[in-house]
Order: C-alpha cells, then sequence, then structure tokens
C-alpha cells in the first residue's frame, strides 16, 4: 500500500503491535520502580527529616499506595492481549473490545480504592483535608482513563461488528 493510505500493511501492524508491547513493558517496569523503590524512599525522607510524629503513618500510607496499584498492574495483562490483537492485524475484533472494557474497570478500580482509602484515614484522623483534596487528581485521572477506555471499548465493539458484517458480504 501507499504511504498515507488508510490500510496498514502487515509489517506495521506488527510494528504497531510490539511498540505497544515495549510501552506496556516500561509502563510495568516503571510503575514497579516508583511504588517499592521511590514512593518508600520519599515516606522515609519525609518522616525522618521533616515529620518523625508522621512515622506511624508511613506503613498504613505505604500499603493503601500499594493495594491501589494492584489494578494498574492488572490491567497490564488485557493491554498485553490488545498489543499482540493490533500485531496481529485483528485490532478490531470482540476479544480487543472486552479487554479494554476490563482496562476501564480496572482503572475505575485503582481511583475508587485510593477514593476509599483516602476517606478512611480522613475520618481516622491519618490524613489531612488538603492531602485528601489533592488526591483528588489522581482519583480524577483514573475515572477519566476508564471513562475513555470504555467508550473505546463500545467504538472497537461496533467496529468489530461492521467488520463481522463486511466479511460477510460477497
Amino acid at each position: 500500500m501507499k504511504k498515507g493510505s488508510i490500510g496498514e500493511t502487515k509489517s506495521e501492524q506488527r510494528k504497531f503491535g510490539l511498540w505497544l508491547k515495549l510501552i506496556i513493558t516500561a509502563s510495568g517496569i516503571l510503575g514497579g520502580i516508583i511504588l517499592f523503590w521511590i514512593i518508600p524512599g520519599f515516606g522515609i525522607m519525609f518522616v525522618r527529616d521533616y515529620e518523625p510524629m508522621m512515622s506511624q503513618l508511613y506503613r498504613p500510607w505505604t500499603i493503601l499506595i500499594w493495594v491501589s496499584s494492584i489494578p494498574f498492574f492488572g490491567s497490564l495483562i488485557p493491554a498485553w492481549l490488545v498489543a499482540s490483537h493490533i500485531g496481529r492485524g485483528n485490532a478490531f475484533s470482540y476479544s480487543n473490545s472486552k479487554n479494554v472494557r476490563i482496562i476501564s474497570w480496572m482503572a475505575f478500580c485503582a481511583g475508587m480504592i485510593f477514593f476509599s482509602g483516602n476517606l478512611i484515614y480522613c475520618f481516622w484522623g491519618w490524613n489531612h483535608p488538603g492531602v485528601a483534596l489533592m488526591s483528588l487528581i489522581p482519583e480524577g485521572l483514573c475515572l477519566a482513563i476508564s471513562g475513555a477506555c470504555a467508550v473505546l471499548s463500545k467504538l472497537i465493539w461496533q467496529a468489530a461488528e461492521l467488520k463481522e458484517q463486511n466479511d460477510l458480504t460477497i
């Protein structure tokens, strides 16, 4: 096919799939570094250098952040499956639609876990209202990603239906 045409060649689709897998792998590695090295290190530094009285809150906050990250790491599996389908030239499939819907639910769950934990910590006096207010930013991002993935899932499903109808046409 000519450059700029609507359809991609199999090699271009394979390249897209490989790039997506590279991005997914890098996201998992970077997420692991942030969650298990940078955040705990920052927490230890904060408690040691600035607020020694907050040392009893280090472990509960670290646990909340780690539990909130479980859906992120869980979403890497369906994301990998989507990238595999794209690499095989099967981007608009019912399977991809279902996997993107799973990613949508995972993003929603991550935001709700963090939001719920923040509320509970506020009621227990383990959280400052300003911190709870600032935490609305990542929670809002989770909801935005969830909504975008839900819409994308629906569009992929409709495209799969059109593809199926087109394949049946002589």
